[in-house]
């Protein structure tokens, strides 16, 4: 019966091609259950492949990671579309007769 988490750690060096697949487990019958997550080590992402008689593990890519040129220009960005909401608010406040 399976259950839980799987954890995923690669050897150092080592870096699979996207869609390389890793035999898990061999069995002879019938298999129960599933893992609940597979957890990858640093980025990785995974999947399980439920084969009768196997069980595969299949190697998706890396998740992507921001760069922090990205959180500059989102932490920079930010004010600035908030002031000039503000300018533009102020604007068509000012421009409208009977508004308070």
């Amino acid at each position: 019966t399976l259950n839980g988490a799987l954890t995923v750690g690669l050897a150092s060096g080592f870096t699979p091609t996207v869609g390389s697949t890793f035999p898990l487990i061999t069995y002879s019958g019938t298999e129960s259950g599933t893992f609940s997550s597979v957890l990858g080590s640093g980025n990785t992402l995974w999947n399980v492949l439920y084969n009768p008689g196997q069980i595969t593990l299949q190697f998706n890519g890396f998740q992507p990671i921001p760069e922090p040129a990205e959180w500059l220009l989102l932490l920079t960005a930010l004010p600035l579309v908030a002031v000039m909401s503000l300018r533009l608010r102020r604007r068509a406040d000012a421009r409208s007769p009977g508004r308070s």
